[in-house]
């Protein structure tokens, strides 16, 4: 099992735009989050118990005993795929025991790259796939399901007090996964 991990943080931010953009009503009810309409602010939501940046880390933290006892898990981080996708997809490859070619890597890594799957998104090429790889509204960058693929963007939309009360917040998480404050 690979179990990817991004910053709850940027978690956070990113599915404040998922709730607010694409997803749809019956499932904002069964994931218990704020109702659709509901006026909540992008600071509210990321501290929401329910939906937040609170969930978020008590859902990693419920990973981690699983991650130390098993050696058929893998912990890789959206950083670190970012900062060097080519690595952690032969890390990945290599941990499932699944042979790649260097001219295979190098092609799904140019495909996968967040440029490209901007453009493809722009260009309806995931339409049979329905509204899941769509934007919610084209003149609004914020509803594109890949929107920014920032590393530490969560920062962008909040001023420093708030960015210390989220950061607070990051205390509970275990340190297994390198995101503690």
């Amino acid at each position: 099992m690979v179990l990817l991990v991004r910053d709850p943080r940027d978690v956070a931010v990113s599915q404040f735009f998922q709730w607010r953009y694409r997803m749809r009503p019956a499932k904002k009810y069964l994931n218990d989050y704020p109702p659709h309409g509901a006026a909540i602010s992008l600071y509210e939501f990321v501290l929401h118990r329910d939906a937040g940046l609170p969930r978020i880390v008590e859902y990693y933290n419920g990973w981690v005993e699983s991650l130390e006892r098993r050696a058929d898990m893998l912990l890789v981080r959206y950083e670190e795929m970012r900062a060097d996708p080519a690595r952690e997809l032969g890390r990945i490859l290599a941990f499932t025991g699944t042979p790649a070619a260097p001219e295979e890597l190098r092609e799904a890594v140019e495909f996968a790259s967040y440029e490209n799957m901007k453009r493809l998104e722009a260009q309806g090429f995931f339409r049979r796939a329905g509204s899941r790889v769509r934007p919610a509204d084209e003149g609004n960058p914020e509803s594109y399901k890949v929107r920014r693929a920032k590393v530490g963007g969560w920062r962008d939309y909040f001023d420093d007090e708030q960015c210390r009360t989220i950061s607070a917040l990051m205390a509970d998480l275990h340190p297994t996964f390198g995101y503690r404050p």
